[in-house]
């Protein structure tokens, strides 16, 4: 059976159901597919997002990302995390780069572009471009990751 075992791989799997089903232009079965994971996990997660191969779920709960946002390859999202746009205008969803890792109760929201291999920790808040090589944490703060060391 194509959906048994762990909660995450089983939204996972779901994705890249949704994701082909939308690549080749049955709309009507991604939809179908969208609301399932609405359902079964209390994730919002939009099937005209453009999300990339290798991407996985820390944990398959309360996750919303937008219709425009665009993810990289090989991101890993956590529970609770917001990838979207200003609430009022609904213009501008984030562009996520290759090989970050989104932590728990994180938000994106807006027309940014978070870069590749970027580190955005818990509870943080992002409203502008982060550049690649950088850790998130708290409001807008920034940490490059070679002064980490």
């Amino acid at each position: 059976m194509l959906f048994t075992g762990d909660p995450s791989k089983l939204l996972e799997k779901r994705i890249i159901l949704m994701r082909l089903y939308r690549s080749i232009n049955l709309d009507w079965f991604a939809r179908k597919v969208q609301r399932q994971i609405y359902r079964k996990h209390h994730c919002d997660i939009s099937r005209k997002a453009q999300i990339g191969h290798g991407f996985s779920v820390g944990h398959a709960v309360s996750i919303v990302i937008g219709g425009e946002a665009v993810i990289g390859d090989n991101v890993i999202i956590f529970q609770n995390v917001t990838l979207g746009g200003p609430h009022k205008d609904r213009t501008g969803m984030p562009t996520i780069g290759n090989n970050v890792i989104i932590y728990s109760g994180a938000v994106a929201v807006g027309d940014i572009t978070i870069g590749d291999n970027v580190m955005i920790g818990a509870n943080a808040v992002v409203t502008k471009d982060v550049p690649a090589d950088t850790v998130v944490v708290g409001h807008n703060r920034f940490v490059q990751k070679s002064s980490m060391r």
